[in-house]
């Protein structure tokens, strides 16, 4: 039987559940300070997991703001406990974060780097539902670094994974690359055909 929460897990878990409620309604002030508490309180009861669920979602609602400083503070913290429990699934998933992070910065180099590092882990937890995604994401900084061959090579290696595990939204997503290489080589007609499968895929 599953053990009930003693009154300060409670409180955490009830600061923590409307925090991240506050975050998708776009109340940041309130969830902001609601998540502090449900960090301060996993401290103070010494639960890393807890820890790390806050940390995650403080640095989505700083990101969602674009204070892009603090929300990497934030996930890099995340991430260090991540790692310190041997978390490799939500270890890949920060990295990812930090990418799309360092993509709102227009850093494409950290982006690649911070993508590749988690396509790795990905990789090694045999997740091709992830690995799909994180091809597309870096053929998309391909693209966006000038790279076109390099991005239709990831575009294609992705496409294949992706239909192998019905990723649709991954898809989708690929076949928008594709309309933004063929807009590049100034072919109008192919980039509308495409954009617009891409977006019957997401409806």
């Amino acid at each position: 039987r599953e053990e009930v929460p003693r009154a300060p897990q409670r409180e955490q878990h009830l600061a923590h559940a409307v925090g991240c409620l506050a975050v998708v309604d776009s109340h940041l002030a309130q969830a902001k300070v609601l998540l502090k508490q449900s960090l301060d309180t996993a401290r103070s009861a010494h639960d890393a997991r807890g820890e790390a669920r806050a940390l995650t979602n403080l640095a989505v609602a700083y990101h969602s703001e674009a204070a892009y400083a603090q929300a990497e503070a934030w996930y890099q913290e995340c991430l260090d406990v991540f790692r310190l429990l041997g978390d490799q699934q939500n270890e890949a998933t920060i990295i990812q974060n930090l990418g799309g992070l360092a993509l709102d910065r227009q850093d494409y180099p950290r982006t690649r780097q911070l993508y590749e590092d988690a396509l790795v882990l990905w990789r090694d937890l045999g997740n091709e539902y992830q690995v799909s995604d994180s091809l597309a994401a870096l053929a998309d900084v391909a693209w966006r670094c000038g790279d076109l061959d390099r991005s239709m090579q990831l575009v294609q290696e992705s496409e294949e994974r992706a239909r192998q595990v019905a990723n649709r939204g991954c898809i989708a997503r690929n076949l928008l690359t594709r309309a933004r290489i063929a807009t590049t080589r100034h072919d109008g007609t192919t980039a509308a055909g495409l954009l617009r499968t891409s977006l019957e895929l997401q409806q």
